[in-house]
């Protein structure tokens, strides 16, 4: 009984080691971990001879049935840390995060969605149809506190606010504003482009609009009396006179008007002028109207600085508000704001007297509105009295410092917590006025009246010339790479054009070298 009890273990000893091996010359591991849990749950007399059942004996039996289930045990184990669930590594061949070789879709989930504190964690899910980005990632409250230090005052300050809203109206309007220009456009509203590209470097040499016979004309006529009027008789007269006819004087600035010129509805001229460096009239009414709030800031700056030296008691005697209110409210504010009058800048025509006589208006910006100061502060020759209202020294042009002077003010008393760091406004009350002027003058060009320009009008032609000329191959260039990296991307998802689909891989249909 007793060798009968050693051959069973025997017999099942050899079945293991076939099943060892036949698990080794195999890829899958299911029959070896198969074997395992069926070995795990085989009884323990299976393995043991018919002991006696004497006390002693069944005391050694015990003992062999230990060492016999530690090393069911142990093969266990063994079996499945090497042969149970394998991850993603960085050195796999197969990329993915979650491989065909490695684990199963179920449990790559399990792995993802493993739980994390769920206010200190940032989830993201794209689904792209054949894959599904899934991203989450734990941040410590010591990482969070640090990194909204860091960039409180940049994610959330007004100025980042108003230029995020700028953005997205930007992008929300370009389709509406492109409709004008295209579907619902006329016939000549629509135009072309030709470029000229060198084959070596691919570097956009020429690039022209397609005109028609209208716009052609008009070209010529600009040309034309530029040549007679700035090369004169001597153009003429050298070289059988032929001279000055290949050198074209301001091409860029003349395609520019060229192109408004043979618009014929007013929304695609509007259009076209907001390509040509934002020069429509919305654009300049909202500068504009920006720059009627810094002066109302301006305003306000001056008053709160006269209030600060009222409380401080220093200096000589101090003249009262105007408003005959130390506490300023909003109200106040807001009817300050609305009772300042238009700008004498964006006016067409100067004021004229009844003699017909031009108004010349010698007050700097400051003085402009007497009703604002105090009485007997301006003399009749509109300057200022020897007053301490002079003692305030503020630059000239204070309208574009008066938004960073109230957030710092803000800042000092404690109203915010964030200082302003918009410097967008210096400079900007001579950049309106010259914006202003080039509207004017390309307006002035598209009439034909361009005999009619002065010496400041010939300036700003030359500048805004080569402005436009900037802008034309800066937008070409950075609106070929956008198509063609778009081009790229349809392509790796397989939604690209139909059209284009035997088309080599590194040449957009919209590359320069393809135009007609």
């Amino acid at each position: 009984m007793n060798g009968c009890g050693w051959g069973r273990y025997l017999c099942f000893f050899v079945c293991f080691l076939l099943v060892c091996l036949f698990s080794c010359f195999h890829t899958r591991d299911k029959y070896l971990f198969s074997f395992f849990t069926a070995f795990s749950f085989f009884p323990h007399r299976l393995f043991s001879p018919l002991a006696p059942t004497t006390t002693t004996a069944r005391t050694q039996r015990d003992t062999r049935t230990g060492k016999l289930g530690m090393m069911r045990r142990c093969f266990c184990y063994a079996a499945r840390c090497k042969w149970g669930q394998r991850t993603w590594s960085p050195t796999a061949s197969s990329g993915g995060a979650a491989p065909t070789n490695g684990v199963s879709a179920q449990e790559a989930l399990q792995i993802v969605y493993r739980p994390m504190p769920l206010p200190q964690t940032v989830e993201y899910e794209e689904d792209f149809g054949h894959n599904l980005m899934i991203h989450r990632e734990f941040v410590s409250k010591r990482h969070r506190d640090q990194l909204s230090f860091e960039l409180g005052a940049l994610a959330y300050s007004e100025v980042e606010l108003r230029r995020g809203r700028q953005h997205l109206a930007g992008v929300m309007n370009r389709e509406r504003r492109g409709v004008a220009i295209g579907a619902a456009g006329a016939p000549g509203d629509q135009l072309h482009m030709q470029t000229d590209v060198d084959p070596d470097t691919r570097e956009v040499l020429t690039a022209r609009y397609l005109f028609d016979e209208k716009r052609m004309q008009f070209c010529d006529r600009f040309q034309n009396f530029l040549q007679s009027r700035l090369e004169g008789h001597a153009a003429q007269s050298s070289d059988g006179g032929k001279g000055g006819e290949d050198k074209q004087y301001l091409f860029s600035l003349m395609e520019a008007c060229a192109v408004i010129y043979g618009c014929e509805t007013h929304a695609a001229r509007e259009v076209y002028f907001r390509m040509f460096l934002s020069l429509d009239l919305d654009s300049l009414e909202a500068e504009q109207e920006a720059l009627r709030h810094r002066i109302a800031e301006g305003k306000l700056v001056r008053q709160a600085l006269e209030q600060s030296e009222e409380k401080d008691g220093e200096g000589n005697a101090v003249l009262p508000v105007s408003r005959g209110n130390s506490s300023t409210t909003l109200d106040d504010d807001a009817a300050f704001i609305a009772s300042i009058p238009e700008l004498s800048i964006f006016e067409d025509t100067p004021g004229v007297d009844d003699d017909e006589s031009v108004k010349n208006e010698t007050h700097p910006p400051a003085l402009a509105d007497k009703e604002f100061l105090p009485a007997g502060v301006v003399d009749d020759s509109g300057s200022l009295r020897n007053s301490s209202y002079s003692a305030i020294e503020l630059p000239e042009e204070f309208e574009e410092y008066a938004p960073l002077y109230k957030a710092y003010l803000a800042h000092a008393k404690g109203e915010s917590g964030i200082a302003s760091y918009d410097v967008s406004t210096l400079g900007s009350t001579g950049i309106t006025a010259e914006r202003r002027r080039w509207r004017n003058l390309m307006d002035k060009i598209v009439r034909e009246e361009y005999h009619t320009m002065t010496e400041t009008e010939q300036m700003d032609a030359l500048i805004l010339n080569e402005q436009l000329h900037t802008v034309k191959f800066f937008d070409l260039k950075v609106g070929d790479t956008v198509r063609e990296i778009l081009q790229l991307l349809q392509r790796e998802t397989g939604c690209g054009s139909s059209a284009h689909r035997d088309e080599p891989l590194g040449i957009s249909p919209h590359h320069p070298e393809r135009r007609s």
